[in-house]
């Protein structure tokens, strides 16, 4: 973090200060809201010149807008809420030059996917024309992509240049300041540094002071707690002006990590957070649902047709059910297609399925193989015990013995385990035969639980269709 000294005004002396500026000028910053309209303003542009396009393709009339109207209309508040649902809008997130992109052709795919499925459903597809809505498809995907990589460009500049987001300001002695910056590891954008180094505390702030103040919407002193003069000498003035006072004094630095919280009038630092809480149970639960029961409707018949082939391809049940560990340890009943002989349950010693596993049947082979055997578990996710997306439920013996040896293995009972999660999807399913692979594993699991969203849970969900079938499963 680089800063560059105040000019002095010889009309305002500053004796005892010493004001720094970083990145942009006061006043030049860019509102997020206006960021946010522009981002929403070229998403329907884009997808409106896409129609059109589209238009000219299929009917040979840009203007043919009667039938694709209706689509246009309902698909276009359709993709800004799926937007805004997935955190499109927000500007950090658009200044990712890779990344903005793919969420948004993501995002769009699956939202023209399921207004597709509404219009099958509601049998009114076949008045609209199928390759117009391929046109328009592909036309908006091709279009986005470079739309969306210059706004990334031009908030990526604008984020280094200090253009966004306010005005802030910090205050402190050259070691507070030190240790401020340290401790926030140079993430706060602030725009001014005021170093007091005021032999008297009491002494009044000189108009230089004043005059940054003004421009600022938050001042934060860095000040020892203890030392009230000169933590009063900036709160008094500041009580007069249109601006907000944070106290982040060096204890606050040790537990910068943390989050505090008010607790009846006690502020108090919370040691430990539920990766999922709230809202997020509630939303995750609803995805569970919908996807749950369109996932159960449209896999009924495959379902029905593995169960006949396991019952005539071995004796014994056609569902395997086995004691697993779900969410925050509770143990429950995982339900699969039986792909081995039948033999007695042992929950406690497992052996995990090796290649060229002998117990493994010839209809077991190809289940395990297309994944076929875990659709079962879509009823363990409308009950309740799992969840689409979420870290693969393990074995009860598997699960005692990798906690002991793994640290943090545990953890990943802080979420409900998955039918596939983010470990899956890039390549470590099937048999963990060393420690090392469990341990990858592991790390891709938690940081699942450390970054969920909707967004990624829809990208597990759509590259688990590219590795259904995949060399480690058997």
């Amino acid at each position: 973090m680089t800063f560059h000294d105040e000019p002095s005004n010889p009309a305002h002396p500053s004796r005892g200060f010493t004001i720094k500026i970083q990145g942009a000028q006061l006043g030049s910053r860019l509102p997020h809201a206006l960021v946010r309209a522009g981002l929403i303003f070229s998403d329907v542009a884009v997808l409106l010149i896409a129609a059109i396009l589209a238009n000219l393709l299929r009917f040979g009339n840009p203007l043919a807008i009667d039938r694709p109207a209706l689509v246009v209309m309902a698909a276009l508040p359709m993709m800004i809420l799926a937007s805004e649902l997935f955190g499109l809008y927000q500007p950090s997130r658009a200044s990712q030059h890779v990344r903005s992109p793919l969420r948004w052709a993501g995002t769009w795919s699956v939202t023209l996917g399921l207004m597709l499925v509404v219009l099958f459903f509601t049998k009114t597809g076949n008045v609209f024309s199928r390759l117009w809505v391929a046109y328009w498809y592909i036309a908006a995907l091709l279009m986005i992509l470079p739309v969306r990589f210059i706004w990334a460009h031009a908030l990526h500049g604008w984020y280094r240049k200090g253009r966004m987001g306010e005005n802030v300001g910090v205050v402190g002695s050259s070691e507070e300041l030190e240790g401020f910056l340290k401790a926030t590891q140079s993430r706060l954008r602030s725009s001014v540094m005021f170093h007091d180094h005021r032999e008297d505390p009491a002494e009044a702030l000189p108009q230089a002071v004043f005059d940054r103040i003004g421009h600022l919407y938050l001042l934060i002193l860095t000040f020892d707690a203890r030392n009230e003069k000169r933590i009063e000498s900036w709160l008094g003035p500041c009580r007069n002006l249109n601006i907000a006072v944070d106290l982040a004094p060096p204890l606050s630095r040790e537990l910068a990590h943390l989050e505090p919280h008010d607790l009846g009038g006690l502020m108090v630092w919370r040691m430990s957070t539920a990766p999922m809480s709230g809202d997020a149970l509630m939303l995750k639960r609803l995805e569970d649902i919908v996807l749950g029961a369109l996932s159960l409707l449209v896999a009924l018949p495959v379902m029905a047709l593995v169960a006949l082939a396991i019952r005539i391809d071995s004796p014994g049940p056609i569902l395997f059910r086995q004691r697993r560990h779900g969410f925050n340890g509770r143990e429950f009943t995982v339900l699969k297609f039986r792909s081995m002989t039948a033999a007695p349950q042992d929950d406690r010693h497992v052996p995990q399925a090796v290649r060229d596993d002998p117990r493994i049947t010839r209809v077991g082979a190809f289940i395990r193989r297309t994944s076929l055997d875990e659709l079962p578990q879509i009823i363990n996710v409308l009950r309740g015990d799992m969840s689409m997306v979420g870290p693969r439920p393990h074995a009860v013996a598997h699960n005692e013995a990798f906690g002991k040896q793994i640290e943090d293995y545990l953890r990943r009972h802080r979420v409900k385990p998955g039918i596939t999660g983010w470990a899956q999807v890039n390549g470590y399913r099937g048999e963990t035969d060393t420690l090392d692979k469990m341990e990858r594993r592991i790390e891709f699991d938690l940081y699942y639980i450390d970054n969920w969203s909707l967004g990624l849970d829809l990208r597990i969900l759509l590259r688990t269709l590219a590795v259904i079938i995949h060399p480690n499963a058997y």
